[in-house]
């Protein structure tokens, strides 16, 4: 009766059991997190809650919880890659067609459903400007993320679907060919590629402000910017793809408890530096070699989540792994919510949070639930609607074929 909500990885292993290879249920926790962290940071952001609970950490995270955008990069990289890689060595000769479905038919739907609803109901304003063609047409192409003023126009989050939709169509085009390649030296390009960029866009847009925009940061939110983040993804990824034999997940099982660790680590060393430099954009190397530091961190989460897979942290996390699987509708619904709910609320930012953190996980379910998993499992290759998810009539040889068996998409 309650099967509907049930999360992916819900057939958990036993505590003693080492993980195998594309089994991480956790990484849906962490997307889950991460889209609660935007929602929180827009909240403080548009609400000016300057008395947010001053709770150790926690706090310093969600003031700069613009960083989970960075932290969805280093997740698409990974589960992007992954996916590219399944379908190469399963299916070749259809490779762009089966990779493109899958991309399409997970983030088009909702994108669409979404800047509409903005367009009619939060901004009708925007249907009477003279961008308004300029907006519909770059957000249809996805490129919304390439004009200045159109990059935060119509629902603003979604400037980052941009980014992910042309890092989508950069894997279908270049990973047939860098999949020979060693993991360090795609990871080196990346990150030599991302420098170069900040370099160039640091030294053309260094404190020129256009209409309330920083160009810096216009320049950074490109796919070149984001490359090393994207990077650390997809040399994980293409490192645990060659893990035939099982050993390197043995490996982070049995090590799975100095992962999060070294994430907390290298993310406090990341937050000191960023803390300690109050005009971030105009320091040069800051700009250029930051987000590398971050996004070092964010992949230790990532690997940190392959490894911890004991039944009891799954089932502890089994709220958060479902706000991961709903969390793409999360991170699209919130800011029509909070602006419909700021008039209302703009006194009280804590009551604003929870009735804006309640109502977006409603619409997130809904649209998971009625809208965005019909599409899939009609369109889509999966015939659960779920990604990550096997079929049980694909169980391998000995595979108990009762119980799913989980794929990284």
């Amino acid at each position: 009766m309650w099967s509907w909500w049930q999360v992916r990885g819900w057939a958990c292993p036993d505590d003693h059991t080492p993980i195998r290879p594309g089994f991480y249920p956790a990484l849906d926790a962490v997307r889950g997190f991460a889209a609660v962290s935007v929602l929180v940071y827009h909240v403080i952001e548009f609400f000016q809650w300057r008395s947010f609970p001053a709770i150790p950490y926690l706090s310093t995270w969600f003031r700069r919880g613009w960083m989970a955008v960075d932290l969805f990069f280093v997740i698409s990289g990974f589960v992007i890659t992954r996916s590219a890689l399944n379908v190469l060595d399963r299916n070749h000769a259809d490779y762009a067609r089966e990779f493109t479905r899958k991309r399409l038919t997970r983030i088009v739907p909702l994108h669409y459903l979404t800047c509409l609803t903005y367009s009619l109901f939060v901004a009708p304003f925007l249907l009477f400007e003279d961008s308004f063609w300029t907006n519909v047409i770059s957000h249809l192409t996805f490129t919304q993320n390439w004009f200045w003023h159109t990059m935060s126009a119509m629902n603003s989050p979604n400037w980052s679907l941009g980014v992910e939709m042309q890092f989508y169509l950069l894997i279908l085009l270049t990973a047939p060919w860098f999949r020979r390649w060693h993991p360090l030296t795609v990871l080196t390009v990346c990150v030599g590629t991302a420098w170069c960029w900040r370099a160039w866009v640091f030294a053309q847009t260094h404190g020129l402000v256009l209409d309330g925009v920083k160009l810096t940061w216009y320049g950074l939110g490109q796919v070149p910017g984001a490359l090393d983040e994207f990077g650390f993804g997809i040399a994980l990824a293409m490192i645990l793809n060659r893990d035939h034999d099982g050993r390197l997940h043995r490996f982070l099982h049995r090590t799975r408890f100095l992962w999060p660790l070294a994430a907390a680590a290298v993310f406090a060393l990341a937050t000191q530096i960023h803390a300690r430099d109050a005009a971030f954009w105009g320091n040069r190397g800051l700009v250029i070699y930051w987000k590398t530091l971050i996004g070092a961190s964010f992949i230790l989460v990532v690997i940190s989540a392959c490894a911890l897979n004991s039944r009891w942290f799954l089932r502890l996390l089994a709220p958060w792994r479902y706000l991961g699987t709903i969390s793409f509708g999360i991170y699209l619904w919130h800011i029509l919510v909070l602006l419909s709910l700021r008039p209302l609320l703009h006194a009280d930012p804590a009551r604003a949070c929870l009735w804006i953190l309640g109502l977006s996980i409603l619409l997130g379910a809904l649209s998971w639930h009625l809208f965005e998993k019909p599409i899939l499992q009609r369109y889509g290759s999966c015939k659960t609607g779920n990604e990550n998810i096997r079929p049980r009539e694909a169980a391998e040889p000995g595979q108990d074929a009762s119980r799913p068996v989980f794929r990284t998409a």
